[in-house]
């Protein structure tokens, strides 16, 4: 999965823009919602998110990069 910052919103696998991203986090799995807390895409493990080309060396560190895209 792969999560790039836009001028004014985030893009999500080039297909879904949303303004900002809520995730949970489950089992090493990453849920992201919309705004309304529907869900955009099944869970993913947290190693295979990739967050403006860089894939996170740990789920702390995805954790900080998620976080500063609220």
């Amino acid at each position: 999965m792969t999560i790039e910052t836009k001028t004014g919103y985030y893009l999500i696998n080039n297909e879904t823009g949303v303004d900002e991203v809520i995730y949970e986090i489950k089992n090493e799995k990453v849920y992201l919602f919309d705004l309304n807390r529907y869900r955009l895409y099944n869970g993913i493990y947290w190693m295979e998110i990739a967050v403006n080309g860089a894939i996170a060396p740990d789920l702390e560190t995805l954790k900080v990069w998620l976080d500063l895209l609220k």
